[in-house]
């Protein structure tokens, strides 16, 4: 029986277009993959830089699982997906980039990385939430905008992209979420989210996918 069940909702935003990506996929040898990509504000081609990092994140994954340590894995994979942008970047001649949590679940122990401020939240049977990635940002008291420390630009990486490892010893729910979801207050109310209607109306892009381990 398998352990692990997925949901996701995500809505563009009153007309915009729709710069988050996300694809989750269950391998057949059991592990679960599950990546959510924010395209850069401010930047061109949001939407392009949020798939093509899913894209090659997922398949650096699926192409190597089994032949390198999930911590290993989720390092090149990240550092493919930096040399992807990088391409388009030169091809177009633009500056693309996009915030990423990506993870790697096996039978009793879950992996994740993350560039920028794409969330990953856990709950637990008590209800508890807990937030397991730190943001990668500034804000600018000057402009009052918020700017990304580090992403998927295509520059490389001044330091290494984190990687944690949590055992999962119990059943627990996670969520990764973009931050046109999390700052509407969304995450008060995690449980009730999966119904796309319910995002319907929002200003931002908004983007959350549910992992429930049983």
């Amino acid at each position: 029986m398998n352990r692990v069940a997925i949901n996701s909702a995500g809505y563009p935003g009153k007309g915009k277009v729709y710069e988050d990506y996300f694809w989750c996929e269950i391998l057949p040898g059991g592990e679960t993959i599950v990546i959510l990509a924010d395209g850069m504000g401010g930047l061109e081609h949001g939407d392009w830089a949020a798939k093509i990092t899913v894209h090659a994140v997922f398949d650096e994954i699926k192409t190597y699982i089994g032949k390198l340590p999930p911590e290993d894995l989720l390092h090149a994979a990240f550092g493919k997906a930096d040399s992807a942008v990088m391409s388009e970047c030169h091809k177009h001649r633009c500056k693309m980039g996009a915030a990423v949590t990506a993870l790697i679940m096996t039978e009793d122990i879950l992996y994740y990385t993350w560039q920028g401020n794409v969330r990953l939240y856990l709950t637990c049977n008590d209800g508890n939430f807990e937030l397991l990635t730190k943001d990668h940002v500034i804000n600018s008291e000057e402009c009052g905008n918020t700017f990304l420390t580090r992403s998927i630009n295509g520059k490389g990486f001044r330091e290494s992209p984190p990687i944690e490892v949590l055992p999962l010893n119990s059943p627990v729910t996670l969520y990764l979420c973009t931050d046109g979801f999390y700052q509407t207050g969304f995450c008060d109310n995690l449980k009730t989210f999966i119904k796309k209607e319910s995002l319907n109306g929002l200003i931002d892009d908004a983007s959350v996918i549910q992992v429930i381990y049983k």
